[in-house]
Order: C-alpha cells, then structure tokens, then sequence
C-alpha cells in the first residue's frame, strides 16, 4: 500500500510539473496580449498549489 501511494504522488508531481510549466508559459503570452487577470491565472495557480502539495507529501513520505 505505501509503494503505491509512492507511485500515485510521483505521477501526480510529474503531470503538474508539466502541466504548471505550460500553463503558466501560456498565461505570460496571454497576459501580454491582454492583462493580467486572464483565463489561464486559475488553472495555472491550482496546478501550483497541486506541485507544491504533491512535493510536501512526497518529502513527507520520504522522510
């Protein structure tokens, strides 16, 4: 069960990785197009908050 939710928290920590780099490369060309407060502020900041979670349960789990 512990391997598992190992594998379930590096999963999650690699797509968000991903995920916040493209999402938050997207909001920096948007923003420039427009303003600040566009439509990829949110998704960018919620993958930010997953990345950080997944990393703090991950070093919690490690030890």
């Amino acid at each position: 069960m512990w391997s598992f939710g190992m594998i379930v928290i590096l999963l999650v920590r690699i797509v968000t990785t991903l995920t916040t780099a493209l999402l938050i490369i997207g909001w920096v060309v948007v923003a420039f197009r427009s303003d600040l407060l566009n439509h990829w502020l949110w998704p960018a900041a919620v993958s930010g908050i997953l990345l950080a979670g997944s990393t703090f349960l991950y070093n919690v789990i490690r030890g």
